[in-house]
């Protein structure tokens, strides 16, 4: 229920109306037919006017490179499903279903299986170029400990 301050109970203020929009817009461009937390993440940080957005801009994420933290964590995770509906068949044994113990196919050295683990790795191993080019763009602009301003 709305409180008696408020005028058409139950409506969004413009600001949250727009970012539940963005939210909507990110979800259809990136071809959902969901609204998940990832699209009301990007909505909140597009969002010009809301406190929201302002807080999460003041924290540092910046919208083009929130957009591609989301879009490069949604392809792990789509990666890992696919590698767990692979997994069974890769590496069932005669008896059938998968050996206690048995290595996840295309899992990361040492035999870790947890998803997290896995999806860890995969976002260490797309993020690392994009690590390496700001670590090269932050020694240019002095703003490393190992440059002299």
């Amino acid at each position: 229920m709305a409180s008696s301050g408020e005028q058409g109970g139950g409506r969004f203020s413009g600001a949250a109306a727009n970012a539940l929009e963005f939210a909507v817009n990110e979800a259809a461009s990136l071809g959902h037919n969901y609204i998940g937390c990832e699209h009301l993440l990007l909505g909140l940080v597009n969002e010009p006017d809301g406190t929201a957005g302002q807080v999460l801009r003041g924290l540092g994420a910046e919208p083009r490179l929130t957009r591609r933290a989301v879009v490069a964590a949604l392809a792990g995770y789509v990666h890992l499903r696919a590698q767990a509906q692979q997994a069974p068949t890769a590496n069932a044994p005669a008896a059938g279903g998968p050996a206690a113990g048995a290595p996840v196919a295309g899992a990361p050295a040492g035999g870790a299986q947890d998803p997290a683990q896995m999806l860890a790795a995969v976002m260490r191993d797309q993020l690392q170029p994009v690590i390496r080019r700001l670590e090269r763009l932050e020694e240019r602009a002095g703003l490393t400990p190992d440059a002299s301003p």
